[in-house]
């Protein structure tokens, strides 16, 4: 867990240890550049969400969400279903939100970029919502969005991260990832992949 995460996590458990209900309305996530994101992630997989249960551990909340593993883009994973855990829900009568967190809904199809398997990190995607992807069946073929519904028209493995400040707003756009301005086609899901696969 890098420090900004582990401050930020620290606040957040703080507040949950005073409060049965929590609403954090901002966090701010380090941008990454899509090279750094497929480079550095325990594993990178297309799936759908067939399960979401939330758990209170002591005085904290968790949400498990389980995903159908359907294709492993980069990493090594044998099992056909992976879950991971977020921080935040609903159990036992306590709410624990964290701000900018969105988590996938059920029956969502996406590539997921999983920081680390088994991590305990406050969000197991690496760069929060950069490193998740939404998949939507289109008229000729499924295509590829973020994470918050912009059409993707290609990957610039060219493009570096922003990192004029210490840290920016989770926008869920990692440096790289470009995105239809009407001009451009959406991005298909093979060629998504392929791009993902062959970054270095």
């Amino acid at each position: 867990m890098n420090t900004l995460r582990s401050t930020f996590a620290t606040a957040v458990m703080a507040c949950a240890l005073a409060l049965p209900a929590l609403n954090v309305s901002a966090s701010s996530v380090a941008q990454k550049s899509i090279n750094d994101l497929a480079t550095t992630s325990d594993m990178i997989f297309e799936g759908q969400v067939v399960g979401i249960r939330s758990e209170a551990v002591g005085k904290k909340v968790y949400t498990y969400i389980s995903f159908e593993v359907n294709d492993v883009v980069r990493g090594k994973y044998a099992q056909d279903t992976v879950e991971l855990r977020y921080l935040g829900g609903t159990a036992n009568g306590v709410t624990m939100k964290v701000g900018d967190m969105k988590l996938p809904s059920y029956g969502e199809r996406g590539i997921y970029f999983v920081e680390k398997l088994g991590g305990n990190t406050v969000h197991p995607l690496r760069g929060w919502g950069q490193g998740h992807f939404i998949v939507k069946q289109g008229s000729d073929g499924d295509k590829i969005y973020n994470s918050l519904g912009k059409a993707i028209t290609e990957i610039d493995t060219g493009k570096q991260a922003n990192i004029s400040s210490a840290v920016k707003i989770n926008n869920h756009t990692a440096a790289g990832v470009e995105f239809d301005t009407g001009a451009k086609q959406i991005m298909g899901l093979g060629s998504f992949k392929d791009a993902i696969r062959g970054l270095k």
